[in-house]
């Protein structure tokens, strides 16, 4: 079955077929393109080394560092110009990545991960962030890994509720 998206434009809705879709859609990623570019098995490597297994596993390292507050061990995955970007920080390289880690660990209470899904060699996370400032906050957390090592972090979250608690 091939799904074919309507496109948008402004305000108006082309159906698959009309001319203003046909054009579009030649310049875009189409499901199929994107699909056909997701590994199928966990075990496939990439030109790297790094398999989507492989992927998951340094994800799940980082958020144990987190929940111990292991700042060597969170350390230890990062590649040297790791990056960082959230509604509240930024972080241009590995030392600024572990600064606001320490600053953000010492008020987690817990982290509770409810799905990691990866494909090459990038980790979407949903967990739920538990602090001393708020009640439990639903965040998403995208992790880009190259060579075995974190490479860039982004996460979207809602941050009223931490910003209301000072």
């Amino acid at each position: 079955m091939r799904f074919i998206p309507k496109v948008s434009t402004s305000s108006r809705v082309f159906p698959p077929g009309s001319r203003k879709y046909t054009r579009m859609a030649s310049t875009d990623f189409t499901v199929e393109r994107i699909v056909g570019a997701i590994p199928q098995t966990a075990d496939m490597k990439y030109s790297n080394g790094d398999t989507c297994e492989n992927a998951l596993k340094i994800a799940h390292a980082y958020f144990e560092a987190w929940r111990a507050k292991d700042m060597d061990a969170y350390r230890a995955l990062l590649a040297d110009n790791a990056t960082f970007a959230g509604p509240l920080a930024q972080a241009h390289d590995v030392d600024e990545c572990v600064q606001g880690m320490r600053g953000l660990a010492s008020i987690t209470t817990d982290v509770v991960v409810r799905k990691m899904i990866s494909d090459t060699t990038d980790v979407l996370t949903w967990f739920d962030l538990h602090t001393t400032h708020a009640p439990p906050i639903p965040v998403t957390n995208w992790t880009h890994i190259e060579n075995s090592k974190i490479a860039a972090i982004q996460v979207t979250f809602d941050p009223r509720p931490l910003l209301t608690s000072q």
